[in-house]
């Protein structure tokens, strides 16, 4: 058999073959669906079925799912035009490492293309008899022509003919979104399967194709290696392996299969050919059907002669035919197609490599798929752009639109913002006990970005949130902090001021450590210096100079300032059986605020010498309590009488620890609380306060505040209101506020100005069945599992399009790492784990 090529011509997104077949090719973009989202795998499938079916009266349909590149190095240097003069130079040795360790990793890093074609040249536009007599007249000449050798002479008004009925098949892609193809864009399709694993093929759009180029510039070979294809062009060569799919289990019901192999480390294209099968008629359906039949009923009435019973298998195909019969009957459309998986790799023993891993997993799913060894040159021109469908006889499968679906065609499970920061990779791995996060990341493939200012922006099409905040949750030891402190490394690096929040006073230990190593010294001076420009502010009560520094009267004015104060006297103390003490207390804060507006220096120790003042006993007593509390106690951070100047913040990084907070467990109840715990929840409440106005300071000033141990916040009604407040700042004034909190239940409000664009949920057993719900999925075993057997170092991401997948939190810089530790690995834990398999 004689193979050729069977493109003659390309205009716009029209395809004209050398048999005078016209196509026209579309993209549609993919659909983000993780496996555990059953409910939206359904309704994609169900989508998928209905627009198949829609493409009944074309007949000849040619789909493509192909990797492209992810382009890594532009989407991470995109962001260079935000970078803060003060880091400039850090943050492009950070991005230039990026692109470095990610193609070291990695190599090709890619997403996913999927394109259709659909052909016209079946199928007649015209509603009046003397234009179809017209178009049958034009079929009957390109036929004639075609069998005779010979090319129709072709122009713009030959492709202007099919423009009605082009227009028509275009808005059927509108149910899944898909555009046109260029001109450009379909030559890249035309020229991909030439090039498949080389820099042009891979590209968003390869070299301009002029007339001096040529398909066969690239040598196509298959002798040297015996199943597979050396293909080598003037820019290299590559080794591809066409697999075509043998046979599924009977029932494809939840098959999935193109989906899942995608989830493999390296790129794997999917290649569709298929045609609507003639239903009725001896050469349709109904005819093959009933003589298989007939065939199937005279072995089962042989078998019965001979005393056989009949086998299991024709029971089940006789029933298989019967269904068949019953769509037949219903006029369900029937398409026989064949599929295969393609994979290629720089050397033959790297795409061998790939090749049985693609078997591997398909015979997982019960989907058997073959080598193909002596049919390789046969496959590579079968699934080339336009070529007709009966050019190979094997691996042919009938399945309804339906039956199609249930491979999963057009979806994927990448989650983040287009262009940003390295954060992490999505992880589908089932396995990856005993293994760091480096040899992890290797096996994954799909990298997920951060781009901390996204969220601000407007105009971002098809994104779910507008909010710019960001919440991770999950128990301690789960890994929350690290993924916060790699968060505020990238935002640090970016325009804007950044203040971080540390309760816990281990955030400064661990950066100096690494400031003042000398390994670290010599081999990253750019990090050192990063950290020695940072504003470190320890607040100590036992440091005169600190005592009133987070006086709510310094920074606070109105309603705010009233219900603050409220918040913190009744935090420590308990004013339930002090009815009149707490009306007084309330009237001081009012008093004092007016004393305030007249321009007096006041604080909240004046309102407690009102109190001392009152001719109420129970007030003055009251007062008498709240002064033993505050004098000598960590209090003396936030009470003052106003002669103290407050905490001003304006260097481009601040970390603001507290020295001596008792900061009680989540699992506490709030009854159990000590004196020492309530009053430094009482501080944090300033805290939380202090934070929300520098957010509000400068409308037009990025600002971006971490924030640890937040889940505090939710322990009683006025820390719900202060981190509302904090959330409200949002938007309107370029503020990004990192929660770190507990629970998953701290994101949710009834407020929609104070939601979260990304939650990061470190999986918590108490919360799981919260979780699912969060975000949006069924409480189900399945799914309860897979949060079960969430890996360490890994969370679930839910992003701002509304996405959510399983990811590794990865940090590949040794430096940076370091410096984001919480807990000092000690010599038993490296003996622990050297004797790990014994």
């Amino acid at each position: 058999m004689r193979l050729t090529v069977p493109v003659a011509k390309v205009y716009e997104n029209f395809l004209l073959t050398k048999s005078n077949d016209v196509w026209a090719y579309y993209e549609v973009p993919a659909v983000s669906i993780t496996n555990q989202n059953r409910e939206k795998q359904e309704k994609h499938k169900e989508v998928m079925s209905q627009f198949l079916q829609g493409l009944r009266r074309y007949r000849d349909i040619d789909m493509s799912l192909q990797p492209i590149t992810l382009d890594i190095d532009g989407r991470v240097k995109e962001l260079s035009g935000d970078f803060a003069n003060e880091y400039k130079e850090l943050a492009e040795n950070i991005t230039e490492r990026t692109v470095q360790i990610l193609d070291r990793e990695l190599g090709f890093i890619t997403s996913e293309r999927w394109i259709i074609g659909v052909k016209l040249s079946e199928v007649f536009a015209s509603e009046t008899l003397k234009g179809k007599m017209g178009e049958m007249a034009d079929q009957f000449v390109s036929r004639t022509l075609s069998v005779a050798g010979y090319e129709m002479m072709i122009d713009e008004t030959f492709f202007e003919r099919y423009g009605s009925l082009e227009e028509m098949l275009f808005q059927r892609f509108g149910a899944v979104q898909g555009h046109r193809l260029s001109e450009q864009e379909l030559m890249h399709h035309v020229h991909y399967p030439f090039a498949r694993g080389l820099e042009s093929a891979l590209s968003n759009m390869s070299q301009s194709f002029t007339g001096s180029y040529s398909l066969t510039d690239s040598i196509i070979d298959t002798y040297d290696d015996q199943g597979l294809i050396e293909l080598s062009a003037p820019e290299g060569k590559s080794y591809v392996a066409i697999l075509p799919i043998f046979k599924f289990a009977k029932n494809l019901r939840f098959n999935h299969v193109v989906d899942r192999v995608q989830e493999l480390p390296f790129p794997v294209e999917f290649a569709f050919k298929g045609r609507f099968e003639s239903l009725k008629g001896t050469n349709g359906l109904q005819g093959k059907s009933n003589r298989a039949n007939k065939r199937l009923k005279n072995f089962a009435i042989e078998s019965l002669k001979t005393g056989d019973s009949e086998t299991k298998n024709g029971k089940l195909n006789r029933y298989i035919l019967l269904d068949l019969d019953e769509k037949i009957e219903e006029r369900v459309p029937v398409i026989k197609w064949q599929g295969a998986f393609v994979v290629f790799g720089k050397t033959a023993k790297e795409c061998r490599k790939r090749k049985n891993e693609v078997i591997d997993r398909c015979e997982s799913l019960r989907v058997e798929v073959v080598s193909g060894i002596a049919d390789q040159a046969k496959l590579f021109h079968y699934f080339l752009a336009g070529q007709k469908s009966d050019l190979i006889k094997s691996w042919a499968h009938y399945t309804t639109a339906e039956g199609i679906s249930e491979l999963m065609l057009g979806t994927s499970n990448r989650i983040g913002d287009n262009v940003g920061f390295a954060i992490g990779r999505v992880s589908e791995l089932s396995n990856v006990s005993g293994l760091k996060p480096d040899a992890i990341a290797r096996a994954c493939r799909k990298v997920v970005l951060l781009n901390p200012n996204l969220a601000n922006q407007s105009d971002v099409a098809g994104k779910a949130s507008s909010s710019p905040h960001i919440a991770i949750t999950g128990p301690t030891g789960g890994g929350k902090s690290f993924l916060a402190k790699l968060i505020f490394f990238y935002c640090s690096l970016l325009n804007g001021r950044g203040l971080y929040i540390d309760p816990k006073s281990e955030y400064k230990e661990w950066l100096l450590k690494v400031a003042n190593n000398p390994y670290y010294q010599e081999n990253y001076p750019l990090f050192v210096d990063y950290i020695r420009s940072f504003n470190f502010v320890t607040l100590d009560a036992n440091n005169p100079e600190n005592h009133g520094v987070l006086d709510p009267f310094n920074y606070l004015e109105g309603v705010s300032l009233q219900d603050t104060v409220e918040t913190i006297f009744e935090q420590i103390y308990d004013f339930s059986e002090r009815e009149d003490a707490q009306t007084d207390m309330i009237k001081g804060i009012k008093h004092v605020r007016s004393l305030k507006g007249e321009g007096q220096c006041v604080g909240i120790l004046t309102i407690v010498d009102y109190m001392l003042d009152s001719n109420n006993e129970e007030t003055k007593k009251t007062g008498r309590a709240l002064f033993e509390r505050i004098e000598g106690s960590i209090l003396e951070l936030a009470f003052s009488r106003g002669e103290i100047k407050g905490l001003d913040v304006t260097s481009k990084v601040t970390i603001l620890e507290v020295a001596g907070l008792d900061v009680p467990k989540s699992t506490e109840s709030i009854r159990n609380y000590t004196s020492s715990q309530k009053k430094s929840v009482a501080l944090m409440m300033c805290l939380g306060r202090f934070c929300e106005q520098f957010g509000l300071k400068d409308r037009n000033e990025t600002t971006y505040v971490l924030f640890d141990e937040a889940w505090l916040f939710s322990s009683s009604d006025g820390g719900r209101k202060i981190i509302k407040a904090m959330r409200r700042v949002g938007r309107t004034y370029s503020n990004t506020l990192v929660l770190i909190t507990q629970s998953i239940k701290d994101t949710q409000t009834d407020d929609d100005s104070g939601n979260f664009g990304r939650i990061f949920a470190f999986d918590n057993p108490d919360e799981r069945e919260e979780i699912l719900r969060h975000l949006g999925l069924e409480v189900n075993e399945k799914n309860l599992e897979f949060l079960e057997k969430m890996p360490q170092y890994h969370c679930v991401y839910l992003d701002i399009y509304g996405r959510w997948n399983r990811m590794l939190v990865y940090c590949p810089f040794e430096e940076v790492t370091e410096s984001l530790r919480t807990v000092a690995r000690n010599k038993s834990a490296s003996a622990e784990e050297s004797y790990r398999a014994a």
